[in-house]
């Protein structure tokens, strides 16, 4: 038997993960059969680029022109969602 439990937060205090698992097992037939049974839960809260000053100190860059917006200081930044 085993379980395993597991919990996290960005420096920023958002961006919560946690994860818990199981595994369960045993023999029988005097050792000639087993069966095994396991689990998993996972769960991650998301974090926007809106949540971090250094994506909006980028979008209100004053040396771009359109009001920073497209500033050309966002390309070297990505954000993707699992």
């Amino acid at each position: 038997m085993e379980f395993n439990a597991q919990y996290g937060a960005s420096q920023e205090g958002d961006g919560e993960e946690m994860q818990f698992s199981g595994l369960i097992g045993t023999d029988f037939a005097d050792g000639r059969g087993n069966v095994t049974l396991g689990a998993n839960y996972s769960d991650r809260k998301i974090i926007f680029g809106r949540d971090r000053d250094w994506i909006i100190e980028g979008w209100e860059d004053p040396g771009t022109t359109g009001g920073g917006i497209g500033s050309s200081n966002l390309s070297q930044y990505s954000a993707s969602t699992p």
